[in-house]
């Protein structure tokens, strides 16, 4: 159905009006008008209305079904809000959803820490990617659709390469954001240039299976900043992150395998100016 034949809520709930018994074909008539799944609960929520009123006559498994589609709605409004529609990965509200979380438990272990219960050698890591030559080597070069499969596939790479208790997400164009936790500080340049030469090969990888007519030179830079070193608030560790990352485009260098990367640690011996300035090393 094309999106111009949707109605919008107000009459739908002028057409449950009319109705005197409502079954399970004729709620899937009213849902098939309705786009919104925040218009579709509210519509629920109305159906329910009318029946405690005793203005709308139902069956007797009609109420148990009603409630597990209002229940199915709320997953998907949920998802809707806090997942990127292209990538599938969580987008800046369930990021912010997620650093809740983790500041919560972050809390928690710095209290138990304190107390000699637990090892504080481990940090957790905020990391910002930017993709390198997106816009030149993706979408003016082939098109916005391949644009797309290249995100796609830089968000299937940040999947398969996290752990069960880190957080991806897409923020935003071609950025993304990955929390980790438990990491040993020590390791974690090692860390970021794995993960930086695993996407890319990935990726790569990707488009010789899906696109073998294609070749592009996108890849990905890694910026990160540390918990409980850099700042304890995720707010700042996510600009900082970003300014590491924007440092990192800048900073392609090999690796012992002589792999290019691009990975950048922020430095709070820097100082970090607009993104389209020069970083001044003091």
């Amino acid at each position: 159905m094309a999106s111009e034949e949707y109605k919008p809520l107000e009459a739908v709930v002028n057409d449950l009006s009319q109705l005197e018994r409502l079954d399970e074909e004729g709620l899937y008539k009213l849902e098939f008008e309705l786009k919104s799944p925040f218009d579709l609960l509210r519509m629920y929520g109305e159906i329910r209305r009318q029946i405690r009123k005793r203005e709308l006559k139902i069956s007797e498994s009609f109420e148990e079904y009603l409630e597990n589609r209002n229940d199915n709605t709320i997953g998907l409004g949920e998802d809707l809000a806090t997942k990127d529609p292209l990538t599938g990965l969580l987008n800046l509200m369930g990021l912010r959803g997620r650093i809740v979380e983790v500041e919560s438990a972050l809390k928690r272990r710095k209290h138990d820490a304190l107390n000699g219960t637990l090892d504080d050698s481990k940090v957790a890591v905020y990391v910002f990617a930017d993709l390198n030559k997106f816009k030149t080597e993706a979408n003016d070069k082939y098109g916005h659709a391949f644009g797309d499969d290249i995100l796609r596939y830089y968000a299937e790479a940040m999947t398969k390469f996290k752990r069960g208790t880190d957080a991806v997400a897409r923020i935003g164009g071609d950025e993304f954001a990955q929390i980790m936790l438990d990491i040993n500080i020590e390791e974690l340049e090692s860390i970021l240039e794995k993960k930086c030469v695993a996407f890319n090969e990935y990726v790569q990888k990707k488009i010789r299976e899906e696109h073998p007519d294609k070749k592009t030179a996108v890849s990905i830079s890694l910026g990160a900043s540390i918990h409980g070193i850099d700042s304890e608030n995720f707010e700042q560790l996510m600009r900082m992150a970003d300014k590491a990352a924007y440092k990192a485009k800048g900073f392609t260098r090999l690796n012992k395998d002589l792999t290019k990367i691009n990975v950048y640690i922020y430095n709070p011996k820097e100082t970090y100016v607009e993104k389209d300035k020069q970083i001044r090393i003091e």
